[in-house]
């Protein structure tokens, strides 16, 4: 850790000569030392792919319009890459062969303001500043472009007010490893493969080809000794023969069968040894070693060895290749290609064939490594639909059939169009990779529907009974915010209107519902849910084919009245609402004037499923209208399992019932035997009216006692009869 110094005049004497006065001119507190720390001495980073490591800072006496200055150096990297710091950013990411800093992520402190300056970042203090004190004031964000070792250098300089300060300034240096380090757990980041059909996640290389790797980090002034247990060396290349890396000398003084030597001088981290081998005699991996000998005692000392692996080709993976089935012409590719995801969009082709989805390709190997050169290939089955195909880019491609391949030239991302046709059904399109040496992969399969025009309709009806004057239930919107909790937030029904399959439409048909007497019932509006934000289904499509509807007591509608309603569809094809649901009833209700609570059965065994009604009518005794609160109070002398009835609880058709309408029960009988009573009160149009509701939780024991008994008794009358039978044979 270093500390940046910074020292600033306290007072400035100026004389006057034209008055011969001497005047004394205060200057505002210096910053008087800076700490920078990186998160990190050191990193791993894969090649062509953004790295970050945060650093902070410690300040001490600065003061307002002190400013320190962050800039960002590539000290050392291989002699092969182009990595060079490009300008400081907010939050942007670096792309190959870019190093930036970025102050995005910075801590926010009292005071302090960071802002880009060219290739630095600036942190400047105003009035009223809190001290820094460990605080993150950015990354230093890079993307290696080649396999090494690289050094980062950030650079802390600090200056008061606006005078630079002449301290040494505060350096941390940072160093990368990029690339697979080969070396195992003993000679970590000493060698990177750069070259074969796997250097990312390891090393392997093609039979009867060629693989390199970079043997880097080395001592400044040492010689090392290159061998291969199998195989042959092809050759060696320093990054900066006959220098600091110095020259390949053959071991045996002939050839490179006994291996080379090579001695470096001035050697930084960043320099490196390439070396090429290939698998003469078709082993099945080759050990490159690199030693060093005492030049006293003579002993070896191993550097490090690093081991290709012949004989596996890449070939495309379904494992780690990328599939993702997007709607309409979506770009994304992140989705796994086992997905299975099924989805559905209009088969119509009334303005030419349309694209509906779009499947994004990104073909990786056997070592999640991207594979280019393939040949891109899908297939539909069935008739419906018919695609197109792109084999270097995700802009898809125009109609071409439903067998179509094409050339992945120096591209591992393709994509796949798939357009209606007019025609309704499902299909399933399987997406191939075969590569140059005609081996064939299937990546895996999408599935999607082509839905038809609107052919029928299902009705649900969720309310039953109406107040007059008044709207029954939710009032529809074309966004479903949240499950159904209560009658208000329950449309009265629900429509699905789908083609001739059973699909839902995935465009909005024209409908209306209308009633058989709008003096009892007056039909509403019906809405479609369009858009679909439901917490349930988050992320589901929308539902253009259902529809909720709202219906109304008729002002001045007497109770008992009913009247139905019919859910109907315009058919484009007979150019009238021929699409017809079965119609449904609702009633009139008024006010709770009465309610019978009652349990479904006298007695029950232990921790039984019970069933507790409140049933509710009108003065009129009709059902009272749907949504009123049928208990005023309720409580119980014994302990129930579940739970009894909320006070908040609504009535719908009449009732309200603890087993659900799927009969799942929320109420069980105590866990011990005796009687039970529930009381309580139950809404009226005055305080409310009492009832009380009994019953018994049976002892088993006792029942079985009394089967016993009965046992016993059949028992002593059957030997009383063989008894009998036996007297009158004269057996003794």
């Amino acid at each position: 850790m270093k500390t940046i110094s910074l020292k600033k005049v306290s007072a400035v004497a100026v004389a006057s000569l034209g008055f011969g006065l001497l005047s004394v001119v205060p200057a505002n507190a210096a910053i008087s030392n800076s700490v920078t720390t990186l998160g990190s001495a050191s990193v791993s980073a894969a090649v062509g792919t953004a790295t970050d490591v945060d650093f902070s800072v410690t300040s001490t006496a600065a003061a307002n319009l002190d400013v320190i200055t962050y800039s960002l150096a590539v000290t050392t990297k291989p002699a092969d890459s182009s990595l060079a710091v490009t300008t400081a950013a907010s939050a942007t990411a670096p792309t190959s062969a870019q190093a930036r800093l970025q102050f995005g992520s910075g801590a926010s402190v009292t005071g302090w303001t960071l802002a880009a300056s060219t290739n630095a970042v600036t942190d400047t203090a105003a009035t009223g500043l809190s001290q820094l004190s460990t605080s993150k004031r950015g990354t230093v964000s890079f993307m290696a472009d080649k396999p090494g070792v690289y050094t980062l250098t950030l650079t802390s300089t600090a200056s008061a007010g606006s005078t630079a300060s002449g301290a040494t300034p505060d350096t941390d240096v940072l160093t990368v490893y990029a690339g697979y380090s080969a070396g195992g757990t003993t000679n970590t980041n000493k060698a990177f493969p750069t070259q074969g059909s796997n250097t990312t996640t390891g090393w392997a290389a093609t039979a009867g080809g060629q693989a390199t790797v970079r043997i880097t980090n080395m001592a400044a002034a040492a010689t090392y000794f290159v061998t291969t247990d199998t195989g042959a060396i092809v050759s060696g290349t320093g990054s900066s023969a006959g220098s600091r890396t110095g020259t390949v000398t053959n071991t045996n003084g002939t050839n490179l069968a006994g291996g080379f030597n090579f001695t470096t001088s001035s050697a930084t981290v960043s320099d490196y040894m390439d070396v090429k081998v290939t698998d003469t005699g078709s082993p099945a991996t080759t050990t490159v070693s690199v030693k060093t000998f005492d030049a006293t005692t003579g002993a070896s000392t191993t550097f490090v060895t690093a081991t290709v692996t012949w004989g596996v080709a890449a070939t495309p993976s379904a494992q780690y290749s990328l599939l993702t089935l997007n709607t309409g012409t979506g770009t994304t590719a992140t989705g796994a290609a086992d997905d299975t995801l099924v989805t559905s969009g209009s088969s119509s082709v009334s303005s030419g064939a349309a694209e509906r989805f779009r499947i994004q390709v990104v073909v990786r190997d056997q070592y999640n490594v991207a594979y280019t050169g393939a040949t891109l290939a899908a297939k539909l089955s069935g008739t419906a639909g018919s695609l197109g195909i792109s084999g270097t880019a995700n802009s898809g491609g125009s109609v071409a059939g439903s067998s179509i391949s094409a050339t992945m030239t120096n591209s591992s991302v393709g994509s796949i169009s798939v357009f209606s046709n007019g025609v309704a059904g499902a299909a399933t399109i399987t997406i191939t990779a075969t590569t140059p040496a005609g081996v064939a992969v299937t990546l895996g399969t999408k599935t999607v529907t082509f839905v038809g025009s609107a052919s029928k309709v299902t009705v649900t009806q969720n309310l039953f009974v109406a107040k007059a004057g008044t709207q029954l239930g939710l009032s529809p919107a074309t966004t479903k915010a949240a499950a159904a909790t209560n009658v208000a937030t329950t449309p009265a029904l629900t429509a699905v209107v789908a083609d001739s399959a059973g699909v839902e439409v995935t465009s909005v048909p024209t409908v209306k519902i209308t009633s058989s007497d709008e003096a009892v019932i007056v039909p509403g509006t019906c809405v479609a849910l369009s858009v679909d934000s439901d917490p349930v289904t988050a992320g589901a499509q929308a539902s253009p084919g259902t529809f909720e509807c709202p219906v109304s007591g008729a002002v001045g509608a007497a109770s008992g009245k009913s009247a139905t309603i019919t859910f109907s569809v315009y058919s484009s094809t007979t150019g009238l609402y021929s699409i017809v649901a079965t119609p449904i009833t609702f009633t009139i209700g008024g006010a709770i004037a009465k309610s019978v609570i009652a349990t479904d059965k006298a007695t029950y065994t232990a921790g039984e499923a019970m069933t507790l009604l409140a049933t509710s009518t009108d003065s009129a005794g009709n059902k009272a209208y749907d949504g009123q609160t049928p208990y005023t109070s309720i409580s119980a002398n014994r302990t129930f399992g579940g739970s009894l009835p909320a006070i908040t609880k609504e009535i719908v058709n009449g009732s309200f019932s603890t087993t659900s309408s799927k009969g799942v029960s929320s109420l069980f009988a105590p866990a011990t035997t005796g009687s039970f009573t529930i009381s309580g009160l139950y809404t009226d149009a005055a305080t409310g009216t009492a009832y009380s509701v009994t019953g018994a939780v049976a002892d088993g024991n006792a029942a079985l006692l009394t089967q016993i008994d009965a046992l016993n008794a059949k028992i002593v009358a059957l030997n009383a009869l063989i008894a009998k039978i036996m007297k009158k044979l004269g057996v003794k």
